[in-house]
């Protein structure tokens, strides 16, 4: 028997048992999904329910290194925050493969479907392209957004993102930010 089919306790409770050796990014899948974690729980059928709203999708560029470590070091503080983080970047990349792409695509609309709430990088001159459709996603959908915007550039500093990412999202500037907007989110 595996650990999440024991009686009497709920999937999530099984989930953060687990921890971290069931990455949060193969949850979402599928066991016939190609991206499909061995011995992950198949929660694609599972309505969201409380239990599952503390998961933030964290939206944001990866094709740097800085980008990518920015983003681990937030994810970090967020999950030591006790927040579930879907990180798309530890989901994979796309590539020539035979439906990679597809894939990657459908695991990330189901960690966005399944989130409380998404927290965006929002950093640079314009939001990087794939950021700004996570998070038009989530607000057509009504997932509460928080842009994290810390450049300082003029004349972005004061506006900090894009009109259409001010009005859909609570904007913030630093990773404390982020921590004080979600507690005031209701997952």
């Amino acid at each position: 028997m595996i650990p999440f089919q024991e009686e009497g306790s709920s999937l999530a409770s099984k989930v953060i048992k687990n921890w971290p050796r069931w990455p949060l990014q193969f949850l979402c899948l599928a066991p016939d999904h190609p991206l499909f974690y061995p011995g992950a729980p198949d929660i694609t059928n599972m309505e969201k329910g409380p239990e599952l709203r503390s998961q933030v999708y964290l939206a944001a560029p990866l094709f740097s290194d800085a980008e990518r470590a920015f983003n681990l070091k937030l994810r970090d503080i967020l999950t030591a925050n006790g927040y579930l983080v879907y990180l798309p970047q530890e989901a994979g990349e796309g590539g020539e493969e035979t439906g990679r792409d597809r894939a990657i695509f459908e695991n990330h609309i189901r960690a966005l479907d399944a989130a409380g709430c998404v927290v965006a990088v929002c950093d640079g001159a314009d939001t990087d392209s794939g950021t700004a459709w996570e998070i038009g996603y989530a607000a057509a959908k009504g997932i509460p957004v928080i842009a994290l915007s810390t450049d300082r550039r003029e004349p972005w500093a004061g506006k900090r993102a894009n009109l259409m990412i001010r009005v859909s999202a609570e904007v913030v500037g630093t990773p404390e930010g982020v921590l004080a907007a979600l507690r005031s989110v209701t997952f």
